[in-house]
């Protein structure tokens, strides 16, 4: 009994042992799907002569039966041979591949699709509207042109950027905006790269990633200070305002006033030049002589527009605001003495007149001023005022009398 039940055993552990060894085998050899030999492609137009504008599209894992069936979903970017899948490269963009296997019946099994992209590089770039001169302030709107690889002046898919040395100063868009907050010299670069993407690393290392310049062009603009406006200030004085810092020396230099008569124009004698010192910007400039009441000036400076001004007159009825200077005395209990008051007279363009003549009825426009106090422990007398006791505080009164003389 105990002889069959061992065979009997051996014989369950054998036919196991078997199955275990062949139930696996019949998943070994299922069949791999099919593959394509890139699912993404990257052609050049123009690169005919190293077959860069060209691929053959191939299946991995073909079964015996298979029909193939290539597309291009857009055949203005790249083409596809329907029977073979070699793909040519037609404009820049990108394109999807797409090849349906069906079997001997027609029954589609698989559809797969790669990605073509499809470049055409530019080779050459050059700026097409340069200017040799701008003002301070002054846009350009800078434009390029160029050849691809493919000898074709639009459509690549390339980016051209821009920029401007020395960067302080001035500024230039990715559109090619120059504009200059100070005058001096540019130099204006456009650089064309095959994507945005290698734009940036560019910018990142821009020697490192040298060879991601594609082409580039530069031209040089001189970029000129002008005259922004021109304002008398007193009857010896005007302020030139100019839009952008300037050298002081050089102004002293180059900048003339002229008296103009008709048609004809004499050089005035300049007594002093000064810029502010806060902007640099402003030249205040002084003439030996008052300018002629009413007469017509010219302001010039060399490769800058003239600017023009008529002198202030001096009439009476001219004055239009009064202005009180003198702040503070020296009481006279300590030491002080009585003090002038002094004035400032303005015409309605805020031209100091107080000097100046009436041209009707002759006398100084200062001799119309009169003043008066009715401050306890201040006196006025004649154009002067006294504080006798320290921290006394006088309201003073000033009147510009517009009577006429009969």
């Amino acid at each position: 009994m105990k002889t069959r039940f061992f065979k009997k055993l051996s014989f369950v552990l054998a036919l196991a042992m078997v199955l275990s060894i062949f139930a696996p085998a019949a998943g070994a050899f299922a069949a791999k799907a099919p593959t394509l030999n890139s699912k993404s492609k990257y052609l050049h137009l123009g690169r005919t002569e190293n077959g860069q504008n060209e691929f053959n599209f191939n299946v991995n894992n073909k079964k015996k039966g298979w029909k193939y069936n290539w597309e291009s979903t857009n055949e203005k970017v790249a083409t596809v041979n329907a029977k073979n899948g070699v793909t040519t490269a037609k404009a820049a963009g990108t394109t999807k591949i797409v090849l349906t296997i069906t079997d001997a019946d027609g029954e589609e099994l698989y559809q797969l699709t790669a990605k073509v992209t499809v470049r055409d590089n530019i080779e050459t770039v050059k700026i097409s509207n340069p200017v040799d001169t701008l003002a301070v302030g002054e846009e350009h709107d800078y434009n390029r042109s160029y050849v691809t690889e493919a000898g074709k002046t639009k459509g690549s898919g390339s980016v051209t950027r821009w920029t401007v040395e020395p960067a302080t100063g001035a500024t230039i868009d990715d559109k090619g905006v120059f504009k200059a907050t100070e005058a001096g010299e540019f130099k204006v670069t456009a650089r064309s790269f095959q994507s945005k993407a290698k734009y940036n690393s560019w910018l990142e290392d821009s020697v490192k990633y040298a060879d991601y310049v594609l082409a580039d062009d530069t031209t040089t603009v001189v970029v000129a200070g002008s005259m922004e406006g021109v304002k008398q200030v007193d009857l010896t004085k005007v302020n030139v305002t100019f839009n952008a810092a300037m050298d002081e020396a050089e102004v002293k230099e180059n900048l003339k006033v002229f008296l103009l008569i008709g048609t004809a124009k004499t050089e005035q004698y300049v007594k002093s030049i000064s810029l502010d010192k806060e902007t640099s910007k402003v030249a205040t400039v002084e003439l030996y002589g008052e300018f002629n009441k009413g007469a017509n000036y010219s302001v010039e400076y060399p490769d800058m527009e003239n600017k023009t001004f008529k002198a202030a007159t001096t009439n009476y009825k001219d004055v239009v605001k009064m202005t009180i200077d003198t702040k503070s005395v020296v009481a006279t209990y300590v030491g002080g003495e009585e003090k002038e008051i002094e004035f400032t007279l303005y015409n309605a363009e805020d031209v100091d007149i107080t000097d100046g003549t009436d041209a009707d009825f002759g006398g100084k426009l200062a001799d119309r001023v009169s003043f008066e106090t009715e401050s306890t422990g201040a006196y006025i007398y004649d154009g002067k005022v006294s504080i006798f006791e320290v921290g006394t505080l006088a309201e003073v009164k000033g009147t510009y009398n517009t009577y006429e003389y009969d």
